[in-house]
């Protein structure tokens, strides 16, 4: 599996502020999108991403993993609307899964750009027991075709405690996620 990795900018000494911690651009089609050497020293972070898969008319969920981990420690839940048919709200949900679902990503043929999102990761190292865990939500939208589009938000947590240092993105399916794509994440002290 293809890798690309990036280091991270350290928070100021005493930094309360939003501070850029890492922005990854996708220079050739990647199985996975990792960034690691995120500093403990966050306890919040914001992750923005716009993206697109290669595999060609197929909307495909868009994952995240806390340190790599592929365990069954992911639970959480996701509501999802397909504009275009005006259907209600579609709940689903996972408890004890090996990634953390962060909405949809747009297939290569898809005419409408490319699929975006934001993860507020709401506890980053935050010490020990039940709110030491990684908590976060979600929200992403992304426009298939002219007759599909996807908006989908959620929330979810990773049930291992810290000390947590990197977070690693993929589609599923065996998909890549292509050149142009770009992941962002901002810590706060």
């Amino acid at each position: 599996m293809a890798r690309m990795a990036v280091s991270y900018v350290p928070p100021p000494a005493g930094a309360s502020a939003c501070v850029l911690a890492a922005r990854q651009y996708v220079a050739a089609a990647t199985a996975t999108v990792v960034i690691s050497g995120i500093s403990a020293a966050y306890r919040q972070l914001k992750v923005q991403w716009m993206a697109r898969h290669d595999m060609p008319a197929t909307a495909l969920a868009m994952y995240m993993r806390v340190n790599g981990d592929a365990t069954a420690s992911y639970h959480g839940s996701i509501t999802t609307q397909a504009a275009a048919v005006q259907t209600p709200l579609v709940l689903g949900g996972q408890a004890g899964g090996r990634v953390g679902v962060i909405g949809g990503v747009a297939s290569a043929g898809a005419t409408g750009g490319t699929s975006g999102g934001t993860i507020d990761i709401n506890s980053w190292n935050t010490g020990a027991g039940s709110l030491g865990r990684c908590h976060f939500t979600f929200q992403s939208q992304f426009y298939e075709n002219s007759s599909m589009c996807y908006y989908e938000h959620g929330g979810s947590f990773y049930n291992v405690a810290p000390p947590y240092t990197q977070l690693s993105f993929y589609v599923g399916s065996g998909a890549n996620i292509q050149a142009g794509s770009e992941f962002t994440v901002y810590g706060f002290a």
